[in-house]
């Protein structure tokens, strides 16, 4: 059963979260629409719906596997042309120090796509936040905010209802408004304390 707290804890939005979600979401939708979009549309599964299940894909094996199915037989024809033209056509595809040229023979590594590195919980923040329409990625900030919503914890609620009920009472009693250094100290323990002397001598005063 949850705790109960006289206190609502308020709505926080971490801006350090925040610049980090956008910090990525900005760099996937820039690799993405770079790197990933080129080999989407040579190998035709350029649609809405792929570029979706893509951007959630660990490398660009799932678009090989895609291509061989919707689009097997010219993607070798067009293996072949390139070839043809002293072009490398599984480049792309390829894993940078990969030395196995085509993913037909052994040892081939195809390369990683965006965020695979990523935490799954921050890569599924992201995620939440590109849209995909007519094979452009776009961001919204809205949802971003919203996933940087920060969650307290019963000790941070807790906390919060101590101060809130002190804050609470000591502003019912009409003291003139004081700073917190005329209140508190840290005793040598490195307690907080209350401040007799500034409680006594603040230059605010009492009454």
């Amino acid at each position: 059963m949850d705790r109960k707290f006289k206190f609502d804890f308020p709505t926080l939005t971490s801006t350090c979260r925040f610049m980090d979600l956008h910090r990525m979401a900005f760099n996937l939708v820039g690799s993405f629409s770079k790197e990933v979009m080129p080999v989407l549309l040579r190998c035709g599964v350029s649609d809405d719906e792929h570029i979706r299940k893509y951007l959630r894909c660990e490398s660009m094996e799932d678009i090989y596997k895609d291509a061989l199915n919707v689009n097997g037989e010219n993607l070798w024809l067009f293996e072949k042309m390139a070839e043809s033209f002293g072009e490398d056509f599984w480049k792309p595809m390829r894993e940078s120090n990969c030395k196995v040229k085509s993913p037909k023979d052994e040892g081939f590594v195809f390369a990683p796509l965006p965020l695979c590195d990523t935490p799954a919980w921050q890569k599924e923040k992201v995620l939440k936040s590109i849209s995909v329409k007519d094979g452009k990625l776009s961001i919204d900030e809205r949802v971003l905010k919203q996933e940087s919503i920060v969650t307290p914890t019963d000790r941070h609620r807790e906390l919060y209802d101590m101060v809130a009920t002190f804050c609470e009472d000591f502003n019912s009693k009409k003291y003139k408004k004081r700073t917190i250094r005329d209140l508190f100290i840290y005793d040598k323990d490195g307690n907080l304390a209350p401040n007799a002397a500034g409680i006594m001598f603040g230059t605010v005063g009492i009454y």
